[in-house]
């Protein structure tokens, strides 16, 4: 599934009947929006007022909401270390195989382009076995702390 193109794993018949689509790159925002939605029949609260705003679990004093983000001014060279793996061919082939679900009106995704001019995929020898070795590689260095 986490392969999966996203688009193909609900068959449209279901859709009309989705009525909401979180995005990663939103994360905090989504998720307090679909706690707000949330209201209990018991009491009328939200479930972003009883557990979002405060967050949840056993974290000391509780004082982030759920997936704030950290805003402590810093810069991660997340695109430069990203080029370390991610080749005008990965993202060519990344751009290629997800396609529908970068164009589906559900998910509102804004493709990542790193490399202009981009490549096309035909002049590439790129497979998804070599994909999942970039991340592969990709996640052993962050293991080790190198990325």
């Amino acid at each position: 599934m986490h392969w999966s193109k996203q688009y193909q794993a609900v068959g449209n018949r279901w859709w009309p009947y989705i009525d909401f689509v979180g995005n990663m790159d939103r994360a905090e925002e989504d998720a307090r929006t679909l706690l707000e939605s949330l209201v209990s029949e018991y009491d009328g609260q939200t479930a972003w007022e009883k557990y979002g705003k405060t967050g949840w679990g056993k974290q000391g004093d509780r004082t982030k909401a759920f997936l704030e983000k950290d805003t402590a001014p810093h810069q991660t060279g997340a695109k430069d270390r990203m080029r370390k793996f991610y080749t005008r061919c990965a993202e060519a082939f990344v751009k290629d195989r997800w396609e529908g679900d970068y164009n589906s009106p559900h998910f509102q995704f804004h493709p990542i382009k790193l490399f202009h001019p981009q490549v096309d995929l035909e002049k590439c020898n790129f497979t998804m076995e070599k994909f999942k070795e970039t991340v592969a590689k990709l996640d052993r260095e962050r293991e080790m702390g190198l990325v």
